[in-house]
């Protein structure tokens, strides 16, 4: 299961606006259904210290990571917050049970900013984490830049970063459809070497 995660808590964002559209373009252009895990949905006390302890967690904190339970791929969403990605989305990576959902998953990054960076730092870090959490991050990595300008009517209107985003998609289509093509023919040992 595709699990596309709108890496902000701030309610209304474009983000989630951008994970809507990436979410029907994907089911759209190759049939994957998938779910959005939006991080605008924690609950109120999500930061407070007892979210990592072992005690209780908040109800609604369990049902986002029962939407992550079954993940097979997953397609992190988030716009460029100082340089970098949201803090709330790195404390939720922090709040994973051991061993984490995530773990032998694979995973694309969609970077969303004003400027004209689109991100890229914050990819950088995100999966360097990723990485570490042993979930293997897809090459093709779509960065919204002036999102002010590349976003009209619930659409990316640059055909460039539509383009990217095709190709992003494909990849993660290629990732989830199992290929026998690629496997090696057998090796044939002749011992007279004569």
């Amino acid at each position: 299961m595709v699990t596309l995660i709108a890496g902000t808590n701030r309610s209304n964002s474009k983000t989630a606006e951008i994970a809507a559209y990436y979410q029907k373009e994907l089911f759209a252009q190759h049939g994957i259904e998938s779910r959005l895990l939006d991080l605008a949905s924690l609950p109120p006390e999500f930061i407070s210290g007892h979210m990592y302890g072992k005690g209780p967690k908040h109800p609604s904190y369990h049902a986002l990571m029962d939407t992550l339970a079954g993940t097979t791929h997953s397609v992190w969403l988030f716009p460029e917050y100082n340089n970098s990605f949201p803090g709330v989305m790195k404390s939720f990576l922090d709040s994973f049970p051991f061993p984490n959902p995530l773990k032998g998953t694979a995973a694309a990054m969609v970077g969303i900013s004003a400027g004209t960076n689109g991100g890229a730092n914050g990819m950088s870090h995100l999966a360097d984490i990723l990485s570490y959490l042993g979930v293997s991050v897809l090459p093709q990595r779509l960065r919204i830049y002036s999102i002010m300008e590349n976003w009209k009517d619930g659409e990316i209107t640059q055909p460039m970063l539509r383009s990217i985003m095709a190709e992003q998609q494909a990849a993660l289509a290629a990732s989830i459809l199992p290929t026998v093509q690629h496997r090696a023919a057998p090796l044939v040992m002749n011992g007279d070497r004569s």
